[in-house]
């Protein structure tokens, strides 16, 4: 049935692979979720994005197909702060997803692969149902929303890299490392129109006190500087062979500038910082235009830092940046006391002893909102050694790829995992199962052991 079921679609999924992979089928889902942010549309265009991705599931064999799609769906979903209430109201549409995923991994099913950086998605899969075993009560552990978190950042990502890095990894007439690239630049462009439309929304509380003010409306400045912060790397990769993107970087930096988020600020400057010095030395084509733009930012930051904080951060001085009095500051001391309560696991995802300092949304666990405090005080040890060794091996497979032909294309991508992973010091981030701890562990089936080989 299943063999009689693929021979059917072959000559479809063929057609319609090169329909969703097409530029200028791009392009259209770009537009289209420029026009539903800008008309904010979000609920009706998350819709028609999750059936268009059903259906991508079911006609493509090729699983890029249903990429960009996602990818856009969740930048532009980022405006839906707190709606909960309101997209529990489409829990049918789940059925059709689950059963075109189903149907898809199983009528297109691959040969499973596995690189060096698999592994380490188990050891963090035990430690997270691990964390708090002796001292979580049964009710916290047992909660759907801790559920949730622990199987999908544990076995769920053991199962997304089986499943994922099988169908990605196969001959294909285009370089899938590039393509996914693209991706992510595209959906770092839809952040910039996100935050962009944020300012010009708050244009007369601007143009009234003569501040620039974007939080007003950008309630999803720090998520949107996540994905601008994986997208600031893709350029890079698309400038060694067209000097033209060598302004997006600029460009994306600016839209976190704008969105006021000071993680994405710090980090962000840090990150882009960062992808100057390593492609200023991978990167011979443009190796002098890099230091020079790399050297203004410096200096421009020097030399207006007071400015940058007094109108962007709207803050004081720089010791004010972090105050004692503000709850992530509080929930530091909290990690510790879980960490000595139980060193060995921790006191679970699920502990809900800290909802005096912060309350979640529904949908949310009671974060730290700083991944290494979250991995002390839940996870103990256990979680200690199993996210140490997961950096370790993943930190150990971009610098062996930046040593291959591929060097810049690998850089680009493990920049993308550099930059969430330093917006994860001050968020949850890779403590989000969709999509950011999914985005990294697509990047490293992507550049882990076999897939190395370019598939050009």
């Amino acid at each position: 049935m299943i063999e009689k079921t693929r021979k059917i679609f072959e000559k479809p999924s063929r057609i319609f692979n090169k329909i969703f992979l097409n530029p200028f089928f791009y392009l259209l889902l770009f537009s289209l979720a420029c026009l539903i942010t800008l008309f904010s549309k979000e609920v009706i265009g998350a819709v028609g994005f999750v059936i268009l991705i059903c259906l991508a599931l079911v006609l493509c064999e090729d699983i890029l197909a249903t990429t960009l799609p996602f990818m856009l769906l969740c930048v532009f979903i980022t405006k839906c702060y707190n709606s909960f209430d309101t997209f529990i109201k489409f829990w049918w549409i789940a059925i059709p997803a689950v059963l075109s995923i189903l149907f898809h991994f199983v009528i297109y099913s691959k040969k499973i692969q596995l690189g060096s950086t698999f592994y380490a998605l188990i050891a963090v899969s035990a430690a997270l149902m691990l964390g708090g075993i002796g001292t979580i009560s049964a009710a916290d552990y047992f909660r759907p929303v801790s559920l949730f978190y622990v199987v999908f950042l544990g076995v769920g990502m053991v199962v997304a890299y089986i499943l994922l890095k099988s169908q990605m990894c196969v001959e294909r007439d285009y370089d899938v490392r590039a393509r996914l690239l693209a991706i992510l630049y595209i959906a770092g462009l839809l952040a910039c129109v996100m935050a962009f439309k944020g300012i010009y929304d708050s244009r007369g509380f601007i143009l009234t006190y003569k501040k620039l003010s974007a939080s007003i409306q950008l309630q999803a400045k720090n998520n949107l500087s996540t994905f601008l912060m994986f997208a600031i790397p893709c350029p890079f990769f698309f400038a060694s062979k067209n000097r033209f993107h060598i302004v997006s970087p600029i460009i994306m930096f600016a839209a976190i500038l704008l969105s006021q988020s000071r993680g994405g600020i710090i980090f962000g400057s840090l990150e882009l910082l960062l992808c100057y010095i390593l492609f200023a030395i991978i990167d011979k084509r443009n190796r002098y235009i890099y230091i020079i733009i790399a050297t203004l930012a410096v200096f421009f930051a020097f030399y207006f830092s007071k400015d940058i904080l007094r109108i962007v951060l709207r803050k004081k001085t720089f010791s004010s940046l972090i105050s004692k009095d503000e709850d992530r500051y509080m929930l530091l001391t909290r990690a510790w006391e879980g960490y000595k309560q139980n060193s060995m696991f921790g006191h679970g995802l699920g502990y809900t002893g800290n909802t005096d300092l912060y309350s979640p949304k529904a949908g949310a666990l009671t974060w730290y909102h700083m991944i290494i405090p979250q991995i002390v005080g839940s996870l103990g040890s256990i979680g200690i050694l199993a996210y140490g060794y997961q950096l370790f091996v993943r930190a150990r497979t971009i610098i062996k790829g930046m040593f291959t032909k591929d060097n810049i294309l690998i850089c680009a991508l493990g920049m993308s995992y550099v930059g969430v992973l330093l917006m994860s010091q001050v968020n949850p981030g890779l403590f989000c199962p969709l999509p950011y701890s999914l985005i990294t562990v697509i990047i490293f089936a992507l550049i882990d052991g076999n897939t190395l080989k370019s598939n050009e």
